[in-house]
């Protein structure tokens, strides 16, 4: 895309906000909630870009003022939930207007019925969340369900098959589904024979996505893969370009990014992300300025693309570590996730265990480490508890090993271990819970 081409983009977008936020504030002051927290305040003279006159929200307001922070007068609702997997779930609403809107909007935005025909895919059914929003698409899927028996052999059946269904193409070339069905299904095919396929991407969504497993899934398949980066209680979201490494937001949403010691806004760097979600694509749950717990880095510097938010996820902030009194981080949680999931020595946590087509649960789960830190005498001690796998006898070696690349993957870190402003121990445990870099509180 040329330059004068981006920059009128950029400029589309700008005024796509520009008419959306007054709406959205105005949809927002409807809800008793809205009302108190910006009184006093001239809501009228808020302009996207400067979003940080208004407070920010978080999880524990919203969830505390229940129906307060909702606009459900004459509609009916269907609640939608976080994927939290422990305490009280989050649970957000939308109404049936504002999902006959999108379905409306987005089936507008679809092109005309192409000559040939329509893409194929296989998509492994989402089976978290409550209710779901099916956004109108070109695609024809195969909806796999991972429980049920046999559905691996029959995905990589249609793989290899040339099918005659009318308007569509006779080949799969989409693979989509969640980060860890993507993962059960490519583990097990790597103990099959690999099909004939035509695939052409693989579309990956919900957890977090590794460099190893992008590498692993590429090595098999052939093709790359498409990272999506959402939230539930959120419509939209944000993709990955594959050219940079770097994630774009849908236009809908206006992100921000914000210092974890300071508050204030960033536009290079590493921060806490704060999204509003513009009217009418979010109506019966308001969230503007919304924190969402997510620690991400930030730039507006991507060459070509000068001046354009860009993101890279890097996990929940409650499983990182924050350098006292600065806006650094010592260590993000995608940084120690990385480390910690290539380690078969690890043990792990167990997924899709009721599943008739997945081997070894446990070989696609979740490590078991957990970090912690604590501030003391002007030191940060920091220490990576983590619970050996089975039958694993060196596991005080393996603490070792997961210092030294962290240390080397961490700026900050090492920084701060050589200004003796840092502690760092790694040991095992006998057994412990997991740090779910990706999940809610």
């Amino acid at each position: 895309m040329s330059a004068t081409a981006e920059q009128a983009r950029i400029e589309a977008l700008s005024e796509l906000h520009a008419l959306l936020l007054p709406q959205t504030l105005a949809n927002a002051l409807k809800t008793p909630f809205y009302q108190r927290l910006w009184n006093g305040i001239d809501v009228d003279a808020i302009r996207p870009e400067a979003l940080s006159a208004l407070p920010l929200t978080d999880k524990a307001q919203i969830r505390q003022a229940g129906r307060d922070a909702q606009n459900r007068s004459g509609e009916a609702c269907h609640e939608t939930f976080t994927s939290g997997t422990s305490g009280v779930p989050f649970v957000t609403v939308r109404s049936v207007t504002e999902q006959r809107f999108l379905q409306d909007f987005f089936a507008r935005l679809l092109p005309d019925p192409p000559d040939d025909s329509l893409p194929r895919a296989i998509q492994f059914n989402n089976i978290y969340h409550g209710h779901l929003v099916a956004l109108p698409a070109a695609v024809h899927a195969h909806q796999l369900g991972l429980y049920d028996r046999g559905v691996f052999s029959h995905a990589r059946s249609l793989l290899g098959a040339r099918l005659n269904d009318h308007g569509v193409e006779s080949r799969v070339t989409l693979l989509i589904g969640l980060e860890r069905m993507l993962r059960a299904f490519t583990a097990d095919c790597e103990s099959h024979p690999r099909p004939p396929h035509a695939l052409r991407s693989i579309v990956s969504y919900s957890q977090y996505l590794t460099p190893a497993w992008r590498r692993r899934h590429e090595q098999m398949w052939g093709c790359p893969v498409s990272d999506r980066f959402s939230l539930s209680e959120i419509v939209g979201g944000a993709s990955r370009d594959n050219a940079s490494g770097w994630w774009h937001w849908d236009p809908q949403l206006i992100p921000e990014v914000i210092g974890a010691h300071s508050g204030t806004i960033l536009r290079e760097g590493i921060g806490l992300l704060v999204l509003t979600a513009l009217y009418p694509f979010q109506q019966a749950q308001p969230l503007v300025r919304y924190q969402t717990g997510d620690l991400v880095r930030v730039t507006h510097s991507l060459p070509g693309r000068e001046g354009q938010f860009a993101f890279q996820p890097l996990g929940r902030a409650r499983a990182g570590v924050a350098r006292p009194g600065s806006d650094d981080w010592l260590i993000t949680p995608a940084a120690l996730f990385e480390i910690m999931d290539e380690q078969a020595s690890i043990a792990r946590l167990p997924r899709f265990l009721d599943s008739p087509d997945v081997r070894d649960p446990y070989a696609i789960g979740h490590p078991r480490y957990q970090l912690q830190s604590r501030n003391q005498d002007g030191c940060v001690d920091i220490a990576i508890a983590w619970q050996a796998a089975p039958r694993v006898r060196e596991a005080e070696s393996l603490g070792t090993q997961i210092i030294d690349a962290l240390v080397s993957t961490s700026p900050q870190l090492a920084a701060a271990l050589a200004r003796d402003e840092v502690s760092l121990s790694a040991q095992a445990r006998a057994r412990i819970g997991a740090d779910l870099i990706a999940h809610a509180e």
